[in-house]
């Protein structure tokens, strides 16, 4: 079993300690020139666990591995449009810059046909390129519906099921997964997925690698620990 996380670039490391114990593969959406970006925690853990944790593309070969084409995404921008961020405000926060009720996108994650319409709807803003690398600012709400999305979508089309450790935002892809016919496998992973996002051991961080490795156990799917 495979499962895509998001909305984050990577999962905490507790996150994604726990969930390899139960899934041969963890993946997260990481543009590719993001990858030496990961955090230590989650390199040490792809070189000890080589096929435990997977950065995934959103594109191949110059492709968006996804579209923009559920209706009751785009009923959610409606309603999110309908009530902007009250203003506009660039500050500096622990030394990095942010935006209250937005958030910096990687613009390997927005095809041009998404960022028109966030741009159409006023929840994509234009004009400060230079001040965040090129990155797309995106209005917090659509960010999360659009990266919820995008994981289904690449999920669906690549195999993955897809979990998350944030709620309220995401549930239209909830919805929309219970709208379709759902293989026992799938079953199996959207129930693994709701008790382990309830219930994740506290002490699964402080563990050494050896116990982890142990508390991992011989891999079925033939992984070869190091």
């Amino acid at each position: 079993m495979r499962t895509l996380y998001y909305p984050n670039v990577e999962p905490s490391f507790k996150w994604l300690r726990t969930f390899a114990l139960f899934y041969e593969s963890v993946g997260s959406i990481v543009p590719e020139d993001w990858t030496s970006s990961l955090s230590a925690d989650i390199q040490e853990f792809g070189a000890r666990f080589p096929n435990a944790y997977q950065p995934v593309a959103p594109r191949k070969q110059g492709s968006y591995l996804y579209r923009l084409s559920s209706a009751r995404l785009e009923k959610a921008l409606n309603a999110i449009e309908a009530h902007p961020p009250k203003d506009i405000r660039m500050e500096v926060v622990d030394g990095h810059l942010s935006m209250p009720g937005y958030v910096f996108m990687h613009r390997d994650k927005l095809p041009p046909e998404v960022s028109a319409v966030l741009l159409q709807r006023n929840l994509l803003i234009e004009g400060f390129s230079e001040l965040v690398n090129g990155m797309f600012i995106v209005e917090s709400r659509a960010s999360n519906l659009i990266l919820a999305h995008m994981a289904d979508e690449i999920g669906r089309n690549e195999g993955w099921s897809t979990t998350t450790d944030q709620d309220v935002e995401f549930y239209f892809t909830g919805l929309n997964r219970l709208r379709r016919a759902t293989s026992p496998d799938v079953a199996q992973d959207l129930l693994t997925s709701a008790i382990l996002t309830s219930a994740v051991p506290e002490n699964i961080v402080g563990l050494t690698w050896n116990r982890y490795k142990i508390l991992r156990g011989p891999a079925p799917w033939g992984e070869t620990n190091s």
